[in-house]
């Protein structure tokens, strides 16, 4: 696993509005405003913003199945790591293979997820915030938080560019 601990003098201009407002969303009671089309867009065109929910969708079933290839196209690397432990640049899926080998050896079965937000970040960017419950085989509690995804829109889809998640082993 390479992770490396973020460094002030290691900045992310391009993501520091959005993780401002990842960190202000991801608080308890606080929800977004609806979404509204991409400024300029017109009905013919396709948002991209549409296809949120399909990627997030991809992304629980991923999870679920510990499809670390299917993970891994997911991100765009680096990508900044925000959670009990600390704030990390994330150079690759190791952190991903580790998690999910420690969730097996406890039990984790699949997810239930509620409280999905979606918000628009200017023209290619996006945040997904969603509460989850991490669940063993039998339907019992392993844990669950919330959770904050920043996205930006590629050629290729969308990709995870951040996560700002509570979450502790």
């Amino acid at each position: 696993m390479r992770t490396r601990p973020v460094s002030s003098k290691r900045a992310f201009p391009r993501h520091a509005a959005a993780l401002a407002m990842l960190l202000l969303l991801s608080r308890p009671g606080i929800t977004a405003a609806p979404i509204s089309p991409a400024p300029g867009a017109t009905m013919a065109e396709h948002d991209p913003f549409d296809d949120l929910d399909a990627f997030y969708q991809a992304y629980g079933k991923a999870f679920t199945a510990a499809d670390v290839a299917a993970l891994d196209a997911m991100f765009e690397y680096p990508y900044l790591l925000t959670n009990a432990e600390g704030s990390r640049q994330v150079d690759d899926i190791g952190f991903y293979r580790s998690l999910l080998e420690h969730l097996k050896t406890v039990g984790f079965a699949g997810s239930r997820i509620s409280n999905f937000q979606k918000v628009r970040m200017g023209r290619d960017g996006a945040i997904i915030i969603v509460d989850y419950m991490r669940l063993r085989a039998d339907g019992s509690e392993l844990n669950g938080n919330r959770a904050a995804y920043l996205l930006r829109h590629r050629a290729d889809g969308w990709k995870l560019v951040g996560i700002i998640d509570g979450y502790r082993k």
